[in-house]
């Protein structure tokens, strides 16, 4: 993985796009990585839209907290 400053938003947007199967570009995206005994590098995307069916993903044990 590439470090955060190398890679533009439109390739963040295209990784998004193929990686999900999505049609819209991502609401937001964060570039994390740490570096001490435990090395990792991700990439956190926040969908642009709700999924269509939101009533039948939430737990309903949960569903008003």
């Amino acid at each position: 993985m590439r470090n955060s400053k190398e890679v533009q938003k439109e390739e963040y947007d295209e990784i998004y796009k193929k990686t999900f199967n999505e049609f819209l570009d991502p609401f937001a995206h964060a570039h994390l990585s740490t570096e001490r005994e435990v090395e990792f590098r991700s990439v956190l995307y926040i969908p642009g839209m709700a999924p269509m069916n939101i009533e039948e993903t939430v737990n309903p044990k949960t569903k008003n907290i």
